[in-house]
């Protein structure tokens, strides 16, 4: 359905920027509306709402593009020393030309969300309206979010000098000095914001908060706040039909620190046409040659943990490797439509989506495949990996070791997960609230026979992982990756015992524990750390890591 949208490179001079066009199921629309995303964290929280946001407006005769920025998402990378702001406006006034060839110049509308509504009210572009959506400035947005990372994280921030870290991002001393310069445009009179703009304030902020300001397990999409956004758009004349399209499906990507860049092909993996896009080198690969295939967490999109997933995927196809990430059903673009929360992300679905897409890079190019996952990632890959050409599974910070998904289904669709989780932090903590079930819980974890802890785990009634470490190694090798409060959980659940009780049974598995690793990989050190894992695990004389989003 071309409501729920199509993935286009967007070609620029020296870059391309990642989008998705989604248009009328007619053929008919009665103008464009561009897009424009918040930035850093802010984006993937909001993304379900967006995507919902841009097919709502093609159902209701409107095209609606999507896209990321230069430097985020899927989009290019940043060029070396170059001005963050004014690529970003460069940024938008090229989306809003492209938007002009389907619609005609005059029929092109624009809603920026957060530091995107910033952005749009500072972008000279031929636009007819312009919705600024909880608007903020940059110098609020870069305090807000680096205040924010300090208190949600356990680790220390770069020096100042380096830059400025927020949670999955971190932007160097002259792009915080840019980003700073864009106004908030609430902020400013009205006449002098451009012709057609309006400032659009949620009227219940704590609904406002669950767009951006959350967790992006708990972010909520607004319908109500939709339908209105669509409704404050101007009345056009009749409908027109939109010209025949062809979406550009391959571009050249520079990659920092290396000398070639790397070719980016958008497409669709497996029966079920997951969207997806792989990352290989230059140059043609021997029959054989070893790929990988990266994961995200939970039920974000493809491009991993604030794009982490993107850059590792360029640095390793510059390296020579051919790397894949793709969409799982229920989860980023191939989210349910009317679906306001994040799915669950533990779904037989979801397993044989990652078996497809295993598959596919094993046809391609004949050799080997890693699977390559972040906590509900992770376990998606070692589900995968049985039944699947994947030879090596790297898990990354996991920590979810049943395979009964009726007990996922229970924990996502009837009880708090919110709860679930921080009782488990408190468990390992020991500030748990006592209740008999707790209680012979503890019992059985610390004076239980460990046969029986092992039964119980098989059933699915507690979390032992030797469950889902025995399912990962039957056909491939295991390779864990967990930070200090993630292994503290793991050996709570008497991991290490089953670790052993498999490696002593000729089984290919290994625990590193990696201390600067928090469990979402927000922390600068934790994203640099998962890059060097990853690499080194792939290749014998890896690049150093010298930028990292």
């Amino acid at each position: 359905m071309t409501e729920l949208g199509v993935a286009s490179w967007i070609p620029l001079p020296d870059r391309s920027l990642y989008s998705w066009v989604h248009r009328p199921q007619n053929g008919e629309a009665k103008g464009a509306v561009v897009i424009a995303p918040p930035l850093a964290r802010e984006q993937v929280i909001s993304y379900r709402t967006l995507r919902m946001l841009a097919i709502e407006l093609a159902r209701q005769g409107w095209v609606a593009i999507r896209f990321a920025w230069t430097g985020t998402g899927e989009s290019a990378e940043m060029p070396e020393g170059a001005d963050p702001a004014a690529l970003w406006k460069e940024d938008l006034a090229a989306v809003t030309e492209f938007a002009g060839t389907l619609v005609g110049t005059d029929r092109v509308h624009a809603i920026g969300l957060r530091a995107g509504a910033a952005l749009l009210a500072a972008t000279e572009a031929p636009l007819q309206s312009r919705l600024l959506w909880e608007p903020v400035g940059g110098k609020i947005f870069l305090r807000q979010q680096s205040m924010l990372r300090n208190v949600s994280l356990d680790l220390a921030t770069v020096p100042s000098t380096v830059g400025t870290e927020l949670g999955g991002t971190i932007y160097l001393p002259h792009q915080a000095k840019s980003l700073a310069s864009v106004v908030d445009p609430a902020k400013l009179p009205a006449d002098a914001l451009p012709t057609g703009s309006r400032v659009v304030i949620e009227r219940d902020q704590v609904v406002a908060r669950k767009i951006y300001a959350v967790a992006s397990l708990f972010a909520t999409v607004p319908p109500e706040s939709l339908q209105r956004l669509i409704e404050l758009l101007p009345g056009t004349a009749e409908s027109r039909p939109v010209p025949e399209w062809t979406p550009v499906l391959q571009s050249e990507v520079k990659v920092p620190g290396f000398d070639q860049a790397v070719i980016e092909e958008i497409l669709e993996v497996g029966t079920n046409k997951l969207p997806g896009v792989l990352s290989r080198p230059l140059q043609e690969l021997p029959e054989g040659s070893e790929t990988v295939l990266l994961v995200p967490a939970s039920a974000e999109p493809k491009d991993g943990v604030t794009a982490l997933w993107v850059l590792s995927a360029r640095r390793l196809a510059a390296q020579g490797v051919p790397t894949i990430r793709t969409e799982r059903r229920g989860s980023g673009d191939l989210g349910c439509p009317d679906a306001v929360r994040d799915p669950n992300p533990y779904t037989a679905e979801a397993v044989n989506d990652i078996e497809q897409s295993a598959t596919w890079l094993h046809k391609r190019f004949g050799g080997p495949v890693t699977g390559v996952g972040l906590c509900a990632g992770a376990w998606l890959v070692g589900m995968a990996s049985e039944h699947s050409p994947i030879d090596r599974v790297l898990m990354l910070n996991n920590v979810a070791w049943r395979d009964h998904l009726g007990y996922y289904h229970r924990i996502y669709n009837e009880l708090d997960v919110e709860e679930i989780l921080a009782g488990e932090r408190r468990l390992v903590e020991g500030t748990e609230v006592k209740t008999f079930k707790s209680r012979v819980k503890t019992l059985l974890r610390h004076f239980g026979p460990y046969q029986v802890w092992l039964a119980l785990g098989r059933r699915g009634m507690i979390n032992v992982p030797e469950v889902l470490m025995e399912i990962s190694s039957r056909q491939a090798e295991l390779i864990m990756h967990v930070g200090g409060d993630d292994h503290g959980l793991f050996a709570m659940e008497r991991g290490e015992q089953g670790l052993k009780r498999l490696q002593k049974s000729g089984r290919k598995v290994e625990l590193n524990v990696d201390p600067s690793m928090d469990h979402a990989l927000l922390g600068y050190t934790s994203r640099v750390k998962a890059i060097e894992i990853i690499e080194r695990t792939l290749l014998q004389h890896p690049a150093e890591p010298s930028a990292v989003r």
